[in-house]
């Protein structure tokens, strides 16, 4: 359903150069603010905007990519924001795809600048696996609760032949009762006609579930045509990239595409009026209003 209504919206212009400026620099603005003022306040330490930081992290990546690609590069106060509102927030996913989404776009060629990016990404390597293991709290790796829906994904697939893994399950599979059991605590996840079935949307990861019920055809196949939707909107290939980098890495942890949250991204960047962009549009209205002209002059 996402996909159909991302069509909608490929190919179009909504968004002008200035409306993306004061988006990103007033979303900044707003998290940085309100995850400051959740570190003082809060009485647990996940600050939030919009919803879980899982989510809105991937949502303001988003917006910072359509805001780069107007003139291919971000000013310093907006990367140190950037950068430390994405840290604030906490999320191992959110921190993982900032370090991709850094590496893709900063990395392009190798010269003296090259090694200059290449430690400024090492510091901030540093910041995420400090990040990643300040959420254990002295636990092991097989406390992380993603490692337990990992865990439960290959409990379900032990019996899959190569058809499964291609083409996935039959729909609405339910998961093993052992998954189950172990998953309780998401009751609110398992069925609402038997609450004893769970089924593959108590993984959380969007990888994980889009696998088991659709298979690794499935998932290729959503990456590609999110990928041709990019390309008719004339984004570049590096930005594309980055999205679906991120929505990769988003997708091991939490819903990835399968979410309001990246759904809003996605139609920003989208939609956005970048500079390359101009020329093709005048062309598509300059054709418009000739055929206009024309339609007018048989009447």
């Amino acid at each position: 359903m996402y996909l159909i209504i991302l069509a909608f919206f490929s190919g179009k212009c909504l968004f002008s150069q200035a409306q993306i400026r004061i988006l990103f620099n007033t979303l900044l603005v707003i998290f940085f603010c309100k995850y400051i003022l959740w570190f003082i306040f809060a009485t647990f330490k996940r600050p939030g905007v919009f919803a879980e930081n899982n989510f809105e992290i991937m949502t303001i990546l988003f917006i910072a990519l359509a805001a780069w690609s107007i003139e291919k590069k971000l000013t310093g106060m907006q990367w140190i924001t950037l950068t430390l509102v994405v840290f604030m927030s906490g999320s191992r996913s959110g921190v993982v795809s900032y370090f991709a989404m850094l590496t893709l776009l900063l990395i392009r060629t190798f010269d003296f600048k090259t090694v200059l990016k290449l430690m400024v990404l090492g510091v901030i390597g540093i910041g995420v696996v400090a990040v990643l293991a300040s959420r254990l709290s002295g636990d092991d790796v097989s406390s992380i609760d993603r490692v337990v829906f990992a865990q439960g994904f290959l409990i379900a697939i032990k019996d899959w032949t190569w058809f499964n893994f291609l083409f996935g399950s039959a729909p609405l599979t339910a998961l093993p009762d052992v998954v189950c059991d172990r998953l309780v605590f998401y009751k609110t996840l398992f069925s609402a006609k038997d609450p004893t079935v769970c089924y593959s949307v108590i993984l959380h990861s969007y990888v994980i579930r889009q696998v088991f019920d659709h298979g690794i055809v499935g998932l290729f196949i959503v990456f590609v045509i999110l990928n041709y939707l990019m390309k008719i909107s004339l984004v570049t290939g590096r930005v594309r990239l980055s999205v679906l980098a991120i929505l990769f890495l988003n997708g091991l942890s939490v819903s990835s595409i399968n979410s309001v949250y990246a759904l809003v991204g996605i139609v920003v960047i989208l939609t956005t009026m970048y500079p390359h962009r101009f020329a093709l549009e005048r062309k598509k209205l300059a054709a418009e209003l000739d055929s206009n002209k024309c339609i007018k002059s048989d009447f």
